[in-house]
């Protein structure tokens, strides 16, 4: 079973210092291991955004999302991702930067992934369609 990363745990696992990355990274690897890790070129976007803030280089980002690239399964939003948006949005109304969880969890449903890996669970709990991992 594939299980689509959030941005967060991404994050955490290239942030040594933080107190989740230990956990994150034991978990993640054997995703990783597994082939059953999945992103969005969303979580690149995410993810540059993060980095940026803490004044990493667009080099650097590249070679980062290149990396992950080459470890991770990546799905790109396709025809029904867009209609399943908009499913997600009404049923779990979701306002400004929260509508991009929506999003993400629309590429990874029109993927049939059904689990996503998160450590901002509230921000995924109340989506039935969806199981945290």
């Amino acid at each position: 079973m594939k299980i689509g990363i959030d941005t967060n745990i991404l994050v955490y696992y290239l942030d040594v210092k933080s107190p989740f990355h230990k956990d994150i990274k034991r978990k993640l690897d054997k995703l990783i291991m597994e082939n059953r890790a999945v992103v969005t070129p969303q979580n690149f976007i995410e993810l540059s955004s993060v980095l940026t803030k803490k004044e990493v280089t667009p080099e650097i980002i590249e070679e980062i999302v290149q990396t992950i690239s080459r470890l991770f399964v990546i799905v790109w939003p396709d025809e029904n991702t867009l209609t399943k948006f908009f499913e997600l949005l009404k049923t779990y109304p979701r306002r400004g930067v929260k509508v991009f969880d929506l999003f993400l969890v629309a590429t990874f449903l029109s993927h049939h992934i059904h689990t996503i890996y998160s450590y901002n669970t509230k921000d995924f709990q109340d989506i039935k369609e969806i199981n945290l991992y």
